[in-house]
């Protein structure tokens, strides 16, 4: 987690390319309203076309 702590800011949320936020054991966008779980210290930065519509538009 320390490592993940360190290099925070090269990631960004797969959805809208903004900072991700680590908070206890996921990573949040505060744009999108996401939350990523860290799985055995790996971020699973993946977006269900269900979940979300990065582009904005809705159906």
């Amino acid at each position: 987690m320390e490592e993940l702590r360190k290099n925070i800011n090269v990631l960004a949320c797969p959805c809208c390319k903004d900072r991700l936020e680590l908070k206890e054991n996921y990573l949040f966008c505060k744009r999108c309203n996401l939350k990523y779980p860290i799985i055995d210290g790996i971020p699973q930065l993946v977006v269900s076309v269900d979940e979300v519509w990065c582009s904005g538009e809705k159906g």
